[in-house]
């Protein structure tokens, strides 16, 4: 076992569409997308780097007035009491939207642009320097031929979020990657 987590999930499946939440959407990064990414950075012998946002739902701020149950053992006050969520939980409706949106903000903020074929994939191309960021929710993988530009980028998202570096990709979304440099192959499994 790497590490033990907990975490407050709320009862989404009582929210009702059109009155506690509009939209949902999750940032979920098309496989044909990442194929080509990973297959590009591989022929042109690029760094693959993992890193994972720590309970990334709560850097998000809710945009409804949304009441929960305290949880079960941490009550407050009067157990009867309810409490009036700021942030973004795991189990609301609205809460991979609001991350996406709130991650999209931080990106563009450092020079990233979305790419219109991928809603989870963004770009950074100035001075001949081009870093992609595909996303899948708060997994994150950069591509760069300098690898000091993604621990720059890395550094720079540590300012706004929490988050693990994973190193060089070596699994990604439960997949075994296995990279051959001096060959230029990678397999995926």
């Amino acid at each position: 076992v790497e590490r033990y987590k907990g975490r407050v999930v709320t009862q989404g499946y009582s929210q009702r569409p059109g009155l506690d939440y509009g939209e949902t959407y999750a940032s979920t990064l098309k496989w044909a997308t990442l194929r080509a990414i990973l297959a590009m950075a591989t022929l042109e012998g690029e760094h693959v780097v993992s890193a994972d946002i720590s309970s990334a739902f709560l850097n998000a701020m809710m945009d409804a007035e949304v009441y929960m149950k305290q949880p079960e053992g941490f009550h407050q006050g009067d157990p009867d009491e309810v409490l009036k969520l700021i942030k973004t939980l795991y189990g609301l409706s609205q809460s991979p939207r609001l991350w996406l949106e709130k991650l999209d903000e931080v990106l563009q903020k450092l020079g990233f642009s979305k790419v219109k074929s991928d809603n989870a994939v963004w770009i950074y191309l100035k001075d001949g320097l081009r870093i992609i960021i595909p996303a899948y929710v708060d997994d994150l993988t950069f591509v760069c031929k300098d690898r000091a530009a993604i621990d720059k980028v890395l550094t720079q998202l540590e300012e706004h979020f929490k988050l693990r570096r994973l190193g060089d990709i070596d699994l990604i979304l439960g997949v075994k990657v296995e990279r051959d440099l001096s060959k230029k192959t990678m397999h995926l499994s």
